[in-house]
């Protein structure tokens, strides 16, 4: 989750949602089996799970337990970064949200422990797996896609954050046949 305290959580009215269920269910039996690359799959599993919950249920979430304006801008934030991760700069972010971008920086560090920078290529790295997995772009069209202008840029941080290339991940992952 996007906040760092213990005391806040994201409530999605979801209804019976049996797609949702059966991808919980599937992260669980991952998680406790752990069957060679269960760490991909759930990864992956996690950043579907959370797209639809987005997707179809965005306009039901509730920022419960210790809401603050502090959290609810945490939020917002976030969730600006996700929708913008192409191209978002903190500057860009800073102008948004009406704070310099010194403030911001700190605002998100606070919020999330980690750094805008780490936050955005995380955002990108979960949509590059979803392109690879969705798509038949080429690795050239889905770094772009990601906010990439240097493909070797991007293979090079995809390796480090998945273990391998963009194209084995996706021969390994997400081939059918």
């Amino acid at each position: 989750m996007f906040f760092s305290s213990s005391n806040s959580f994201l409530t999605f009215h979801t209804g019976n949602d049996r797609e949702l269920k059966e991808l919980i269910l599937q992260m669980m039996l991952e998680s406790i089996n752990m069957y060679r690359e269960y760490d991909a799959i759930l990864s992956a599993c996690y950043g579907i799970f959370f797209a639809k919950l987005l997707r179809y249920y965005e306009d039901t979430v509730e920022i419960n337990g210790g809401t603050t304006k502090k959290a609810t801008f945490a939020y917002e934030v976030n969730r600006y970064i996700q929708e913008h991760h192409r191209d978002v700069t903190i500057s860009e972010v800073a102008e948004r949200f009406s704070y310099t971008p010194e403030y911001i920086s700190r605002l998100i560090r606070e919020a999330t422990g980690k750094k805008f920078s780490d936050i955005v290529s995380e955002s990108r790295m979960r949509h590059a797996v979803s392109l690879l997995g969705s798509t038949n772009l080429t690795v050239r069209e889905i770094s772009w896609q990601t906010g990439y202008e240097n493909t070797e840029n991007f293979i090079r941080t995809f390796k480090k954050v998945y273990k391998k290339t963009p194209t084995e991940y996706r021969r390994e992952h997400w081939h059918r046949g």
